[in-house]
């Protein structure tokens, strides 16, 4: 499935990755996409045991979605694959919130869960309208100077 969402490493070395990052920083999240092609709710909850088996504090859990201009939607577009219908996304969604909540990760955001108290403080602060400052390529801030709110976006083509 990595290799079908365009991903370079392997379940292998994201596993690796994660043990590494578990061992050096007191606090850690990371993402996973569902309602893949031809993903069943019995994979899906496997997957998702096993990430929570992590001791992860924090999961951003993402429904595939198909943007337009990517290489997926050409491929979509091509009849390449198909994406799982309706009822069976929302039997997968259903499946998410049971099983992150029955470990003491249940949702704070449409896609985000997190143990009590793990919750991220960018994503929060995002959603609540906070400062943040941006630095890098693609980056976006949100702050107030003098009482003006600037808001930064990185450009294609500066």
């Amino acid at each position: 499935d990595l290799r079908f969402l365009g991903r370079l490493h392997n379940v292998e070395e994201a596993l690796h990755a994660i043990g590494l990052a578990r061992d050096i920083f007191p606090r850690l999240s990371f993402d996973l996409i569902y309602a893949r092609p031809g993903q069943t709710p019995e994979a899906w909850g496997a997957e998702l045991e096993q990430a929570i088996g992590y001791a992860v504090d924090h999961l951003s859990l993402y429904q595939l979605t198909i943007e337009e201009g990517t290489p997926f939607h050409a491929l979509y577009a091509a009849k390449k694959f198909t994406l799982p219908d309706n009822d069976h996304a929302a039997d997968l969604y259903a499946l998410t919130q049971e099983v992150t909540a029955g470990h003491g990760l249940p949702a704070y955001e449409i896609s985000n869960h997190a143990r009590p108290g793990a919750e991220s403080r960018h994503n929060l602060t995002y959603w609540r309208y906070g400062e943040y400052v941006g630095v890098g390529p693609g980056a976006h801030g949100r702050f107030v100077e003098n009482g003006r709110r600037t808001v930064t976006i990185a450009e294609r083509m500066p």
